[in-house]
């Protein structure tokens, strides 16, 4: 079908928007060793999982900015390890989020060259606090439409957070896209709510699951400013 009549396109956050196709758990693990933790993968795994599971039920989650969320992910995870919360949790945090910081500074610069001509949103499975980061980075305002799952009630893969969205913007899912670093949570969600799809497949050579199921496949987001535009059909 192709994507010359796409009106609106949504994206993912966590490993699309804050990072060019890369999981919060793989940026976690590897930022372990480099503050000297040597702590085995599958630990990272369980603590971070752990952290997820327990910043859900975070009384004041909605309000915290990235480094504040980060800092309290960083402090249960090292809880879980039953590792010294000092110095290795504001290192944690900090090595976390200053890279995705820049990432959102330059999606903040995509979205502004696709706001003229598309409408635009967030759907992510996260915390409670999409919004507010959205508005801390400046995204915010560039948005039709931010669902979060913890606010909503309803995640990815489910097709229903995809609907909600579009209801609310008064779209179809015929004329959307979805964009995102998942395969299965983005790109096979998106399309079995009847979204097309373009999957983040980051620098780091990823193999593609099917290959079919894309309308294409980008490393970074910037590319998908020439992707659309190229199909865009010329105004008379």
């Amino acid at each position: 079908m192709g994507l010359h009549d796409v009106d609106t396109v949504l994206f993912d956050f966590g490993g699309t928007l804050d990072a060019p196709g890369v999981h919060w758990l793989t940026r976690v693990q590897q930022w372990y060793p480099q503050i000297g933790l040597v702590v085995p993968p599958e630990r990272i795994k369980e603590a971070f999982y752990w952290a997820d599971a327990q910043l859900l039920a975070h009384p004041g989650i909605r309000q915290l900015t990235f480094l504040p969320l980060m800092l309290e992910h960083a402090a249960l995870q090292l809880r879980y390890l039953a590792l010294p919360v000092e110095p290795y949790q504001r290192r944690l945090a900090e090595g976390f989020c200053y890279p995705a910081q820049a990432s959102l500074r330059d999606s903040v610069r995509v979205f502004s060259a696709l706001r003229p001509r598309y409408a635009l949103g967030v759907i992510s499975n996260f915390y409670g606090n999409v919004l507010t980061l959205c508005q801390e980075c400046g995204l915010a305002d560039l948005c039709d439409v931010i669902i979060d799952s913890a606010c909503e009630g309803v995640s990815k893969p489910a097709p229903g957070i995809f609907t909600l969205a579009l209801e609310r913007l008064g779209r179809t899912p015929a004329t959307a896209v979805y964009v995102g670093d998942s395969f299965e949570r983005d790109v096979i969600a998106a399309r079995g709510a009847g979204l097309r799809a373009i999957w983040l497949q980051g620098l780091a050579p990823r193999p593609c699951p099917d290959a079919a199921l894309p309308e294409a496949t980008i490393t970074t987001l910037e590319e998908l400013l020439s992707l659309l535009t190229l199909a865009t059909p010329q105004e008379a």
